[in-house]
């Protein structure tokens, strides 16, 4: 149905935004990512999980950083 595609299509450009963004910045947290595009944390996360499980980016702990958060890298394949 038009609202499966819609949905579809909304996920393929926010993946194509975070792309895009990490290719620029380098290394975000899903934090940084949030406020760079303008999106919700939550979706920010929903969109993060498929790429990694897609091998399109890697996440690892930023130990220079205070609480280590999850900085997440893409993969240029």
């Amino acid at each position: 149905s038009r609202s499966v595609f819609s949905c579809a299509a909304a996920a393929a450009q926010r993946a194509s935004r975070i792309r895009a963004a990490l290719a620029e910045h380098g290394p975000c947290s899903a934090r940084e990512l949030s406020e760079r595009l303008g999106m919700a944390p939550r979706m920010i996360q929903r969109a993060l999980e498929p790429m990694l499980a897609r091998g399109e980016i890697a996440k690892e702990a930023d130990m220079s950083r205070p609480g280590h958060p999850l900085s997440y890298t893409l993969i240029h394949s």
